[in-house]
């Protein structure tokens, strides 16, 4: 998945992100990492998930790999149905399988 950048924002496709921007000092000086109760809700409607190369070793001891698309690029499932995520419980934890 390619992203690019602009000097207004980010525009592209950018998996698990609402509305990225990159961080400005004056306007995000206050902002803080802290503790997630629910650490992978994020992935919760991701029902695939590309892979690098590298990936496909560890991805494929706890996720089904597939390749998509006319340039089949590869992904590990984590659903079968849109929105879907198997792997995230609702409590916001994982379960590698």
């Amino acid at each position: 998945m390619e992203s690019t950048q602009s000097a207004g924002g980010i525009s592209g496709n950018v998996l698990f992100y609402a509305s990225p921007e990159p961080l400005n000092r004056e306007q995000h000086a206050k902002l803080a990492l802290v503790h997630n109760e629910k650490p992978y809700s994020f992935a919760a409607a991701g029902t695939a998930v590309p892979l690098t190369v590298t990936e496909f070793a560890p991805a494929a001891l706890s996720f089904p790999v597939i390749f998509a698309g006319e340039d089949r690029v590869p992904l590990a499932v984590m659903g079968l149905n849109n929105g879907e995520n198997l792997f995230v419980n609702a409590d916001g934890s994982i379960d590698p399988g």
